[in-house]
């Protein structure tokens, strides 16, 4: 059996076939999000200006295209994208997702939004909405799965970042898991886009993300072993090993 280092570095990071933007998708009028009626009226603006800050960026209006579609445009109670804000620590969660599918309650960290801003929790917002996508998939928890969560956050970030003021990092990053990994690859990225440069950051993102202590305390089977992917069985370039939310939905 292979150490978890040697099936990590025996993972395809299958590289797009185009690293252009994709093509813009076409958004709703009005909000595909369901905001938590318990919440204050401040409470309730500030999930509004949170979810409609996803518009600022490509990665995120496609994340609000996909709830708009898979969600929103049924018309269907017993299937929703919830909002809620609530104390998660200052030094725990971000964001997380509960319900039971095929409602899903995304609960944003109110004692962040203070210190770091509205702009700030976007990214996050996006990263949750990655996990309702592979979960709504049938997609079992998996750190591929953590991988592309954290691929929309650095998306979402970098691209609002530079949409409002022209350098990559700012309020939009303020709260920016894998730190190293954004600035040091990420960002090179995005600024002179290329296959090599892609597939070293998503080595490191994937490295980083399977080595961090939380994520290998989770992410375990019955066994012991490291659940690297997601459905089970070998890695292909057809499975959640791992995909870039920024440029395709498999």
């Amino acid at each position: 059996m292979q150490t978890p280092f040697l099936r990590m570095a025996a993972m395809p990071f299958a590289v797009p076939d185009d690293l252009r933007p994709p093509a813009e998708p076409i958004l709703p009028s009005g909000s595909p999000f369901v905001i938590d009626p318990a919440l204050s009226a401040a409470d309730q603006q500030t999930l509004r200006q949170i979810s409609e800050g996803l518009r600022l960026s490509l990665t995120g209006r496609r994340l609000y295209a996909f709830v708009e579609s898979t969600f929103a445009a049924r018309l269907d109670l017993q299937r929703q994208v919830q909002l809620t804000l609530a104390p998660l620590g200052k030094e725990g969660n971000r964001a997380i997702t509960s319900g039971r599918p095929p409602t899903y309650l995304v609960t944003l960290n109110r004692e962040l939004v203070g210190p770091f801003g509205w702009q700030a929790m976007v990214p996050k917002l996006a990263h949750e909405l990655v996990h309702i996508r592979d979960y709504d998939g049938g997609a079992t928890r998996a750190v591929a799965i953590e991988v592309s969560g954290h691929a929309a956050d650095a998306a979402v970030a970098y691209e609002s970042n530079m949409a409002t003021n022209g350098r990559p990092t700012g309020p939009f990053s303020a709260l920016t898991s894998l730190r190293a990994v954004y600035e040091r690859h990420y960002v090179a990225f995005r600024q002179r886009p290329s296959r090599a440069l892609y597939q070293t950051y998503w080595r490191e993102l994937f490295t980083l993300v399977a080595y961090a202590r939380t994520y290998r305390n989770i992410y375990l089977d019955a066994s012991g072993e490291t659940i690297w992917n997601s459905p089970a069985g070998a890695p292909t370039d057809a499975t959640y090993v791992p995909y870039d939310p920024s440029f395709r939905f498999q």
